[in-house]
């Protein structure tokens, strides 16, 4: 894919067309779905992808293939910052953004390592391991609450009204939500018995 300068051309070619479309399915389909059907999809592309570098598949192929599955992951990108924007509060969304950069930190590290394998199999081995997780995070999705009657923000205004419309474990941060406690040392219950 580094050099093959006709699949990068397509790539960004593709790119803004496949996000605006994006935003129009999600908007319609709702974000969980959106989420979990397109980490399926590359999970299913990933896993051509692997049976294409073991069978030793021309070029052009693997090409093809790496294109629509970063094309697939530009998506999930899109459908999960909006996804998190809506049902997440901004501390557990800046803890996930930590944990995210550390894991990209670590994939810098490890990819010239695995840019080095040269042997199809291996590569095979590591696309079918990817597949796999992403397989998992596809199912993992849909446990996610939807977000059908929400509209995707489109402003900073959007982003800082009030979000936590849906009926969710996952409503942690609300107005006014702390609860009081008592500046004695009774309890709830006894304050109520009294």
């Amino acid at each position: 894919m580094r050099y093959n300068h006709g699949a990068q051309i397509a790539l960004v070619l593709l790119r803004l067309p496949a996000i605006i479309m994006n935003v129009i399915i999600i908007t319609y389909a709702g974000r969980r779905r959106t989420l979990s059907l397109s980490l399926i999809i590359m999970a299913v592309v990933t896993g051509a992808l692997a049976i294409g570098h073991t069978v030793r598949a021309p070029g052009y192929v693997l090409a093809a293939f790496m294109v629509v599955s970063m094309l697939l992951f530009d998506l999930c990108a899109v459908t999960l910052f909006i996804l998190t924007a809506e049902l997440y509060p901004t501390v557990v969304r800046g803890a996930g953004l930590a944990f995210s950069y550390m894991c990209g930190c670590m994939g810098c590290v490890i990819a010239p390592f695995l840019n080095e394998i040269h042997s199809s199999d291996m590569k095979g081995l590591m696309y079918a391991v990817a597949a796999a997780l992403l397989l998992f995070f596809g199912v993992m999705a849909l446990a996610l609450p939807e977000t059908t009657e929400l509209q995707p923000a489109n402003t900073m205004h959007d982003f800082a009204a009030e979000k936590w419309q849906l009926q969710s474990p996952l409503r942690v941060a609300r107005r006014g939500s702390k609860r009081k406690r008592p500046k004695s040392g009774q309890s709830d219950n006894q304050r109520e018995a009294k």
